[in-house]
């Protein structure tokens, strides 16, 4: 090997680290507590980390049983279909599957799936900055800011909405399309990029099918090629196919639910939050805008470098006659990631955009929190970094500036990272359920009947209130009883009553509703249980006692 064949080598390879080693740095300390440990975000609680955890092991588990029963996972009991009221994330699952034999199970599993969606952030940023025409530097630094994105450090703790890769593939595919017509390569990217989406994050999925749709429309339509289009539909098709099932057998299991109006109303984002920063990133402490309290609690800005130099890169891609149509694809992604992540706030004289997706498009009932599509802002203009770093590059370290230009540059990405770099890194320590007494009790009584947990979440129902419910369901997994109650997004009509009634102490009408839902086990936290003649003790344990529910007249 020559040297400059060797340098060229160990250029690339350094290359491919960068993007894994940005994302150890990003979750550290994460990888230190590997098997123990999950990364929280900017989570209040505890409570999503450790419901996605469970999300993971349920998966992990159908997977060994081809899929069997997949929808009708032990929560909620006796309803069906509960495991999709949530985003089930099968593709994930699936990896999480071939990594669970390691030490430390699903928890070592989740947080080699996350640092594995992370890496894969930046290496597929990358590559479409390179296809727009960046240098081979200033696609690693587009890879890199979109792995650092002020919304995947916010979403940490919410493992689907990190997984950015499938989507930036579906953005390559179109891209690709609009510099290059329609082929079969790119179509792969297209339904491939989708299909990967709809698996992993069902919110991106959704949003991406809904505006690249129309794109792909008018591309197609202005191609003269009918071949090139016919191929071009089949390697779209084929892999959307594949997710097929799980999108449909979701669809059919939550075909009657959606989101009130008020509650997405609320979950929409106000102008303001589109230039905040969370406190817990650097630049959310310091910046004055980035204090501003005029929005909603959410805090949307993308960082600087994102918008600053994705924008230039967006001017400069509209300047080449090669990238001409790609800028305006990106644009079109990037303004409908603005517009609608305002959703039900966004009234313009009475009329209010978001409203017809909410009641004529297919899914958009479902969407609780349209604030998270400002995630199409940094998919858009993330790949553009690249080309707005090469244009940037090219004004400092023009002849006149020399290494003094170097230097302002390595200052610009610096300071445009520490801007939205966490603060903290917290971390959620996994229960170790399946040691705890109480857990094994109910796992030796082999009948597979279900249990109640009293006191239930708080009938107020906030994210915090049901911590102790998300750990109650995975030491479900473990005892193999289904239970009354439980977590997800979208609850069912009689969860509520059940969580208000299952509080303490355990008396007559505790009783008289597990008899009403033929439920005979209760797992009682505190002790306070009334005197009643249908209640048994079964098992005195160290922290909860579990008792035996006899309705029998």
């Amino acid at each position: 090997m020559t040297g400059s064949v060797r340098a060229r080598w160990l250029a690339a390879t350094g290359r491919q680290l960068v993007h894994p080693a940005v994302a150890v740095v990003l979750t550290w300390p994460a990888v230190a507590h590997l098997g123990s440990a999950v990364p929280r975000g900017t989570e209040s609680a505890s409570t999503v980390p450790l419901f996605n955890l469970w999300t993971l092991q349920w998966n992990v588990e159908r997977v060994g049983h081809g899929w069997s029963g997949y929808w009708d996972a032990p929560t909620f009991w006796p309803g069906t279909g509960s495991f999709a009221r949530s985003d089930p994330q099968p593709l994930t699952g699936l990896v999480a599957w071939s990594l669970s034999w390691l030490p430390g199970g699903t928890t070592t599993a989740y947080l080699l799936v996350l640092l594995g969606a992370l890496t894969l952030n930046g290496i597929v940023a990358a590559h479409v900055a390179r296809r727009l025409g960046a240098s081979e530097l200033g696609a690693v630094v587009a890879g890199v800011i979109v792995q650092a994105s002020p919304f995947v450090a916010n979403e940490l703790g919410v493992i689907q909405l990190a997984m950015l890769f499938g989507g930036l593939l579906a953005l390559d595919g179109v891209v690709g399309v609009a510099m290059d017509g329609p082929g079969r390569r790119d179509g792969v990217l297209v339904g491939g990029g989708l299909a990967v989406a709809a698996l992993t994050n069902g919110y991106l999925a959704l949003a991406l099918a809904t505006v690249l749709g129309p794109i792909v429309a008018v591309l197609l339509a202005r191609s003269r090629a009918p071949r090139a289009i016919a191929g071009f539909a089949v390697a779209v098709i084929v892999p959307v196919l594949v997710a097929a099932p799980f999108v449909l057998g979701q669809q059919a299991a939550t075909d009657d639910d959606g989101w009130p109006r008020e509650v997405v109303a609320s979950n929409s984002a106000a102008l303001a939050d589109l230039v905040q920063l969370d406190d817990q990133l650097v630049g959310g402490a310091v910046l004055p805008w980035a204090e501003n309290s005029s929005g909603t609690a959410q805090r949307l800005w993308p960082g600087a470098l994102v918008l600053g130099l994705g924008l230039l890169g967006l001017v400069e891609a509209r300047a080449r006659s090669t990238t001409r149509r790609a800028a305006m694809v990106l644009a079109v992604v990037a303004g409908f990631g603005a517009l609608a992540c305002l959703g039900l706030r966004l009234d313009i004289g009475g009329f209010a955009p978001y409203a017809l997706l909410y009641d004529h498009v297919p899914g958009w009932d479902r969407l609780r929190s349209p604030f998270r599509l400002v995630v199409l802002v940094t998919l858009a203009l993330g790949p553009l970094v690249g080309l707005g770093f090469d244009r940037l590059a090219g004004l400092l370290r023009g002849r006149s500036h020399g290494r003094l230009g170097t230097v302002a540059l390595c200052i610009v990405i610096l300071v445009g990272l520490i801007e939205v770099w966490p603060r903290e890194r917290p971390l959620v320590e996994v229960p170790d359920v399946a040691h705890q007494d109480w857990v094994a009790f109910l796992a030796a009584a082999d009948d597979g009947e279900p249990v109640a947990h009293v006191p239930a979440a708080d009938p107020r129902g906030r994210v915090e209130d049901f911590e102790p419910t998300v750990v109650d369901m995975l030491a479900s997994l473990e005892h193999g009883h289904p239970m009354l109650s439980g977590y997800t997004g979208l609850f069912p009509p009689h969860a509520t009553v059940a969580r208000r009634r299952l509080q303490s102490p355990v008396d007559e009408e505790v009783v008289d509703l597990l008899c009403l839902r033929g439920v005979p086990w209760v797992v009682v936290d505190d002790g306070l249980v009334a005197d009643d003649r249908r209640l048994e003790p079964a098992f005195d344990g160290i922290a909860r006692d579990v008792y035996r529910v006899d309705c029998e007249p």
